[in-house]
């Protein structure tokens, strides 16, 4: 029997780390799939088979391996592609539906509010996807998902109407369930903030150019909290899903 088959594409790595967090939560039974071998055939295309891996705008330089996050069971596999940013997410998509030799039941599409009016932001981005793919079809509105086939939603953090990012998401959620090291990282940003409003030199332009940023600050907390629940590992390893369970 063929597998139901949904394919995810966030915007960052954390996205993705999360979204896979959520579905093993909320699916039962759903495992992640380490071995080529394991992962169900409908996939095959999105895995490349050479190394190494060349940006096709520049076949002299090495780029990263394209390699979704894969998960399963009996019913269900899912594939969570990481775009690694907001400029590449429509082409990569686009990218990905054109190299499957046929459509996923399933789409769903996930990012960063980030500054701007969550409306035209959606607007904006549905229309670059439609541009490239008319046969997906959105709802008006983020958050919602088409019917369908094939089922098409695209989700913006934190909450598909105000502006933002997940970490606003992970910081209400470490509120309940690391209230302790929130504190600390609450700390160590303001006292971050507080020397460079002094003297902002004793960092390099280019050092604080990140947590000058709108949502610096937050992701500079959520960072702090990373580093204490798994020192040298990558900030989405901490996502674990203690971390959402009210979600």
């Amino acid at each position: 029997m063929a597998l139901r088959t949904t394919y995810i594409i966030a915007e960052g790595p954390q996205d993705a780390a999360v979204a896979g967090k959520i579905l093993r939560k909320r699916i039962a039974h759903l495992k992640p799939i380490s071995l080529r071998d394991e992962v169900d055939e409908f996939w095959n295309n999105l895995i490349p088979t050479t190394f190494p891996s060349l940006n096709s705008d520049d076949e002299r330089e090495f780029g990263r391996v394209r390699v979704p996050d894969f998960f399963q069971n009996s019913d269900s596999s899912v594939a969570i592609q990481t775009a690694g940013g907001l400029t590449q997410l429509v082409i990569m998509l686009c990218d990905d539906l054109k190299n499957l030799n046929q459509m996923p039941d399933s789409i769903g599409i996930i990012i960063d509010a980030d500054n701007d009016e969550v409306n035209d932001t959606y607007v904006r981005i549905v229309a670059e996807i439609r541009a490239k793919r008319q046969d997906l079809i959105f709802h008006e509105r983020p958050g919602n998902v088409v019917a369908g086939p094939p089922k098409v939603g695209l989700f913006m953090l934190p909450n598909n109407s105000d502006s933002g990012t997940l970490e606003d998401t992970m910081l209400e959620c470490a509120a309940s369930a690391y209230p302790q090291l929130l504190s600390i990282a609450e700390t160590a940003v303001a006292s971050v903030s507080s020397s460079l409003a002094a003297d902002a030199n004793w960092l390099k332009r280019t050092e604080r150019r990140e947590f000058g940023k709108p949502f610096g600050p937050n992701k500079a907390r959520v960072s702090v909290i990373g580093a204490i629940l798994k020192p040298t590992c990558a900030i989405s390893n901490t996502y674990r899903p203690v971390s959402y369970t009210h979600l």
